[in-house]
């Protein structure tokens, strides 16, 4: 099956814009074909039916804000040289989708781990903190509190992180998603956090220091540096972060592998059918079902072959589906609002699509060190 064909077609009106604007991620699609659409509310295909677990709903929020970040950065890359959209806002949010990839994988792991009695390694004994607090004062800290004097920038010990369990739990090979993320994480903070002469204005384009001349220009000052501005050193600020964008959508699609198969081991677990089942209110499914199990399940005998995609419009609103008129949206429209059919608060919805924190309260940190590397996540959310 086609699945970037369905979410193009079937999602809702950011993943559809997504898939225009070339968010080329089909193991996402997969993901919500299989997950996602077969656990919608029957009457509101913005929530998921009752009876899920939490642990499902945070999955598919976390999941679909990745997809939200990617989009909203697609859409943001050609804008750059309208002087409204600045270089710092497309990687902000594919920083942001580099972090909520993180957390998708440890909350999937996490409920993994408790379905077969085991446990995350997470947590320092009181000997170990203060091991880990001496070691810092010895060797980390004279150069923290120097760039602390220099810049600012905050001085912290690294405990605990998203991004430390994410790397203790996948199994899979990760070093290229590794690699892109680190280096995203790099120019988003210099250019969100610093006020150094990254930005010349060329051949009516805005450039931005190549990735083996970033450390030149990081921390020059603006009257000194600008006349010994090397072209050379230098390329269009949307050329670079399109490849940044291209590169984080390649290495997520290969370790979406990996979520896809820990989820359905998950929805296998005798365990988890039994939770589901105590859980379910006059409903027919136990489990979260594959696309060709739905349409059988709504409508019995009409399972698209292989490689054919179903028409869920079709079916209509019986399918659990409703669909908005074609159109050709952006993200300046409502994002979609994935929650269970509870009597939870509802998060808030605007003009524009609200941000993950709007559904989570929750403090993501980088695994790196602050002292040798700028992973200082920001503070607040920027706005589109």
């Amino acid at each position: 099956m086609d699945y970037m064909n369905v979410l193009a077609r079937l999602g809702d009106k950011i993943e559809r814009q997504g898939c225009e604007l070339g968010v080329a991620f089909p193991r996402y699609a997969e993901f919500w074909c299989r997950f996602v659409v077969p656990n919608r509310d029957p009457g509101d295909s913005s929530k998921l039916r009752p009876g899920l677990p939490e642990f499902f709903e945070d999955l598919c929020n976390n999941h679909y804000s990745v997809f939200y970040h990617l989009t909203v950065a697609y859409r943001q890359i050609p804008e750059i040289e309208n002087g409204i959209v600045d270089v710092a806002d497309p990687l902000y949010h594919l920083a942001s989708a580099v972090d909520l990839v993180e957390r998708t994988f440890v909350i999937a792991y996490q409920e993994h781990k408790r379905l077969n009695n085991e446990t995350l390694d997470i947590g320092l004994s009181e000997d170990d903190f203060r091991q880990r607090a001496e070691k810092y004062w010895g060797k980390k800290y004279s150069k923290a509190l120097r760039k602390f004097k220099l810049d600012y920038k905050p001085v912290n010990i690294p405990l605990h992180s998203v991004g430390s369990v994410f790397d203790q739990v996948v199994r899979g090979e990760k070093q290229g998603f590794r690699d892109i993320k680190e280096l995203i994480r790099r120019y988003r903070n210099i250019f969100t956090h610093k006020a150094p002469p990254l930005k010349f204005g060329w051949d009516n384009q805005t450039n931005i220091p190549k990735l083996e001349h970033l450390k030149k220009y990081e921390t020059a000052r603006w009257s000194s540096i600008r006349p010994e501005a090397d072209k050379e050193e230098f390329e269009p600020a949307e050329d670079l972060i399109r490849r940044f964008a291209d590169d984080l959508v390649e290495k997520a699609n290969i370790i979406w592998e990996e979520l896809l198969s820990v989820v359905d081991e998950i929805v296998q677990s005798d365990v988890y059918r039994q939770e589901v089942v105590s859980l379910r209110v006059d409903q027919e499914m136990p489990v979260p079902m594959n696309v060709e199990d739905f349409v059988t399940w709504q409508h019995p005998g009409e399972s698209p072959g292989s490689g054919e995609i179903y028409d869920f419009a079709r079916a209509g609103t019986a399918s659990g589906i409703i669909l908005d008129e074609p159109s050709h949206p952006n993200v300046e429209q409502n994002s979609r609002n994935i929650t269970t059919s509870s009597d939870k608060e509802h998060p808030p919805t605007g003009d524009k699509p609200p941000h993950p924190s709007a559904y989570h309260d929750w403090n993501i940190q980088s695994d790196s060190d602050p002292a040798d590397e700028d992973e200082q996540l920001d503070e607040g959310r920027r706005d589109l």
